[in-house]
């Protein structure tokens, strides 16, 4: 499958990570894990969708028009055998304002977009399906979103996002001073606004800078990596992905999660 992605242009930047087109036939059926990256993920299905499976063994079809909360788990996606995918990868501040709605109400949910947000798929649908090449279709989906969200979040909130998004670990206290706020109603906002606690989101985007590094470099040496990315040593790099992903990192990429790479690797494609 070729699997293509557009940042977002400009201020627009700071809402939404990414266009993302994924399309052509899968080598097979075969389950492939998606793991948490901190954002949160608007796909449109435009062939037949892909299908979910659960901790049980049940295998279900998704939505066409979906959205996927923030993951504290790794999501088990079955691809379709001839993919036609379109997604916009959400930064949280980009979702809550898009969305609408409390952000950890569908945190590890994936959940049809018309049943939170009506509008969004007349409004989107369009643009994701439009004919063109993948760039064209980027340009489009943005113009869309450009209509609909603000050049720029919050201050407050996306000053304590990007607190978080360093290396070097920031305590809850010193994260509701920098953002002028008391440390309860910090929680209330990143809860309403983000979709995870400031602690867990601060893990996620942690995780995220280690399996990209450890992605672009399978072999290379852990406990470097482990340092790179923020952690105190190796073993709290090993006990985040097996929470984050379901399996140490080694064990993790030898079973070659091609859609998790594409995902969640970090990289993005030319601004359009």
């Amino acid at each position: 499958m070729d699997y293509r992605e557009f940042a977002a242009p400009g201020p627009l930047g700071r809402l939404v990570h990414a266009v993302w087109v994924l399309r052509g036939p899968a080598a097979a059926a075969v389950p492939q894990p998606v793991v948490p990256d901190g954002r949160i993920e608007l796909v449109a299905h435009l062939g037949e969708p892909f299908s979910r499976l659960d901790d049980s063994g049940r295998v279900t079809r998704q939505h066409d028009f979906l959205v996927s909360g923030h993951l504290t788990r790794p999501l088990t996606l079955v691809p379709a055998v001839d993919a036609d995918v379109v997604g916009i990868r959400l930064e949280p501040l980009g979702a809550h304002l898009l969305l609408g709605i409390p952000l950890d109400g569908i945190t590890d949910q994936v959940v049809q977009v018309a049943d939170i947000a009506p509008g969004l798929r007349s409004a989107l649908l369009p643009a994701m399906a439009a004919g063109g090449s993948p760039h064209e279709r980027a340009r489009a989906i943005f113009a869309v979103l450009g209509r609909r969200l603000p050049g720029t979040p919050a201050p407050a909130m996306a000053h304590a996002l990007d607190l978080l998004g360093r290396a070097a670990p920031v305590g809850i206290r010193r994260l509701a001073r920098e953002a002028g706020m008391p440390e309860r109603t910090l929680q209330r906002r990143f809860a309403v606004e983000v979709g995870l606690g400031p602690k867990v989101y601060q893990r996620v985007l942690r995780f995220r800078r280690a399996f990209a590094l450890v992605s672009a470099a399978p072999g290379g040496g852990l406990a470097a990596v482990a340092h790179r990315a923020g952690y105190y040593d190796q073993a709290h790099l090993n006990r985040d992905f097996r929470r984050f992903a379901g399996a140490p990192p080694r064990a993790f990429f030898r079973a070659d999660p091609a859609l998790a790479q594409a995902f969640a690797s970090g990289e993005r494609g030319p601004a359009t």
